[in-house]
């Protein structure tokens, strides 16, 4: 017993339906543009509109029901390849989609043979689906969750299908397509085309909002103005190397920094000017951090380093990099002010009997900063006592108890 063929047509042209409104409605206009979702109802449009038009093989000419159906069918996936180029912030050249839809027009009309016709098909929609997994595959590691391998065995679903039909020509199975005829290749095709649909459909929405997610963890871990963690990241941060160096008996160290005068700087240059400067202080400090380094702005002018598997010399050491690279940044040049900046910094080493919590260890780590800034500013000061050799600029930095 076969699946109703007609009844298939129409149900594949309903769920195809529902999903476009639904892709098309999901979101603000700017983001169904911005993230390719409005190409993509485009293409279940046009797939929706080819099974209309095999629904009504025998009511309509043969151009509408065999070439402008299968052309629409290749037409929906050259736009759902480029939805998904537009959510990979991607280009590719047009001919590249367009040219299969071209030659499957062509082809169809020039042949009326029913075998060269499923070849045609077979070999121009294989390709198509082997691109767009392809494009999916090149940003596999790029993507965020896991939507991506809905689209990825869709479309090997799909090209399966094309498969076996290119397949079926060669060893004689009955592969025809009429409304009034069901067999069991149009059972199975129409069956794993829905399941290609909804896998695709699926996933690339999956795709887009657990981007959109991704990005809203990152917002909010992020300081909006120097794009380094934010205090609570930073303080998360922290916890989860306290934890770790407890349990690794590893050392950590902190470094606490602050901006000299900058009140000053703020009431001569204004805000704009005082935060072109925490920016480029910020980048600074980035730039003479490990990879495994985190730094974050507890807010205003204080920044918090976290060096794990550094002990106090070594981060007494990395405190005064960081001396000198914001002493050595040229204000003129890179934030347009006539002025130069400094920063005063105090750090301490994780103990574990002596910090309990992260608290403690931060509040040393200020004192030691705010003996730094009594000593006359843009100097080191670490605890326990230490000996750093003094840095090029010929500021002094102190290191001590």
């Amino acid at each position: 017993m076969f699946a109703h063929t007609p009844t298939m047509y129409l149900m594949v042209v309903a769920v195809s339906v529902a999903l476009a409104v639904s892709v098309a409605t999901l979101v603000t206009l700017s983001e169904r543009k911005r993230e390719g979702l409005l190409l993509w109802a485009a293409g279940l449009g046009f797939y929706a509109l080819t099974y209309v038009l095999f629904g009504l093989r025998g009511s309509v000419s043969d151009f509408l029901s065999i070439v402008m159906a299968n052309t629409a069918l290749s037409a929906a996936l050259a736009l759902v390849t480029q939805a998904m180029l537009v959510f990979q912030q991607r280009e590719m050249p047009q001919p590249l989609f367009w040219l299969p839809v071209a030659t499957a027009a062509t082809m169809l009309t020039a042949f009326d043979n029913p075998t060269v016709r499923l070849i045609t098909m077979a070999v121009l929609l294989g390709s198509q689906s082997t691109l767009l997994v392809t494009i999916v595959v090149q940003r596999l590691t790029e993507t965020v969750g896991r939507g991506k391998y809905l689209v990825i065995v869709g479309m090997l679903i799909a090209i399966a299908i094309f498969v076996s039909r290119l397949l079926g020509v060669f060893v004689g199975l009955d592969q025809s397509v009429a409304v009034n005829h069901s067999n069991p290749i149009q059972t199975v095709t129409h069956v794993l085309g829905m399941v290609v649909l909804i896998f695709l459909t699926v996933g690339f929405v999956f795709m887009t909002k657990e981007r959109a997610d991704s990005l809203n963890v990152r917002l909010a871990m992020r300081d909006e103005l120097t794009q380094l963690h934010n205090r609570r990241a930073i303080l998360e941060a922290l916890n989860q190397q306290l934890a770790v160096a407890r349990r690794n008996q590893a050392p950590l160290s902190v470094l606490m920094l602050d901006v000299d005068h900058f009140k000053g700087l703020n009431d001569k240059f204004g805000h704009a000017g005082g935060d072109r400067v925490l920016r480029e202080i910020a980048s600074a400090v980035q730039g003479q951090l490990r990879a495994q380094d985190l730094a974050g702005r507890l807010g205003g002018e204080e920044f918090l380093i976290l060096l794990p598997y550094s002990t106090a010399a070594a981060a007494a050491h990395t405190a005064e990099r960081l001396r000198q690279a914001v002493h050595e940044i040229d204000c003129l040049q890179r934030c347009k002010l006539p002025t130069s900046i400094s920063v005063s910094i105090g750090g301490a080493q994780f103990k574990a009997l002596k910090h309990l919590d992260a608290d403690s260890l931060v509040h040393e780590a200020d004192q030691a900063l705010y003996r730094a800034k009594a000593s006359g500013r843009n100097r080191v000061v670490m605890v326990p006592a230490l000996s750093v050799e003094s840095g090029p600029t010929g500021f002094s930095t102190d290191v001590g108890t």
